[in-house]
């Protein structure tokens, strides 16, 4: 029987084969050590940074401001110091807003359209809103939920201190083309919303107490169509408004109003207000409301009741 005999100063090539599992360890080493090179040798920083920049500056209708940027760049995030809104938004330019946070980081990417999705989150007193942009090549889809706005912070961008009480949920879908307004839908809804009293034209009107509140808005271009009701027939106050409002995008107080609309005030209401059941009684009713048709501005209704 022939037998091949092995030298026993001779050993197989095997033995110095490196194992499979080795090599791929080897080679993802390999690629974390350049990828770690790279983020700290490459100005991703000051690239992040420039574009943040680029695109608060294009929005010079309500300028945001900080005092400087904390980014992250292992859980991508951007962290603005002493964030404000500048006051152009509500109509009182040498005023700003100072906020608690906003934040902006990247969640996952999009595959189509190809993009990035974000979360913008931003903070004042009980006010939180989350916002979700979705950005592709020149198309920006953006989508709030899980959001609340105090009547104090609405009556601040409006430029009315105190004008609103309560809170708001809020939820929507904007479309933004080219950085310009598209289309959109927003819901926003409310329990516990009040109107305090204020002045127009002159005329006091007393504090309303209306709790529910329904909003409906869809937005082609520049133009929102609404629909809103609010309070109901055991409130002080019940009212159905529906019509347009046409976007100023430079100064939003200044957004034009053209709504119909018609309301009830409970007789417990016209009793402890006199002076409004005296303003009514020449005008008609029609099914046991009054018609008022609503114009001017947001900052400047001009209201006609026929």
């Amino acid at each position: 029987m022939n037998s091949k005999k092995i030298q026993d100063n001779i050993i197989e090539d095997s033995v110095y084969e490196v194992p499979t599992f080795y090599k791929l360890k080897y080679i993802v080493i390999g690629i974390s050590m350049l990828v770690i090179g790279f983020v700290f040798n490459f100005p991703v920083k000051s690239i992040i940074k420039t574009q943040v920049e680029n695109a608060l500056l294009q929005n010079r209708s309500c300028p945001i401001e900080y005092s400087e940027l904390d980014i992250s760049l292992f859980l991508p995030n951007v962290n603005f110091i002493t964030p404000k809104i500048n006051g152009k938004c509500f109509n009182k330019p040498n005023e700003s807003l100072l906020l608690d946070n906003l934040q902006v980081r990247t969640t996952i990417p999009v595959l189509f359209p190809p993009g990035i999705k974000l979360h913008a989150e931003i903070n004042k007193g009980d006010t939180k809103l989350n916002l979700y942009p979705r950005v592709s090549l020149g198309r920006t889809d953006l989508n709030i939920s899980n959001s609340n706005i105090t009547g104090k912070f609405i009556s601040t961008l409006i430029g009315q201190e105190n004008l609103i009480a309560g809170n708001l949920d809020i939820k929507g879908v904007i479309n933004l083309e080219n950085h310009q307004l598209s289309k959109g839908a927003l819901r926003i809804s409310s329990k516990d919303f009040n109107i305090n009293s204020q002045t127009i034209n002159n005329f006091t009107i007393p504090a309303l107490n209306i709790g529910n509140i329904n909003f409906s808005g869809d937005l082609v271009k520049k133009k929102l169509d609404i629909k809103l009701r609010a309070g109901n027939e055991a409130a002080p106050v019940f009212a159905v408004f529906k019509g347009s409002i046409f976007l100023n995008m430079r100064n939003m107080s200044a957004s034009g109003l053209k709504l119909t609309g018609e309301f009830s005030l409970s007789d417990d209401f016209l009793k402890k207000n006199s002076f409004i059941a005296l303003l009514l009684s020449s005008k008609k009713k029609v099914d046991g409301k009054y018609i008022i048709n609503v114009n001017g501005s947001l900052s400047r209704p001009s209201i006609s009741i026929l």
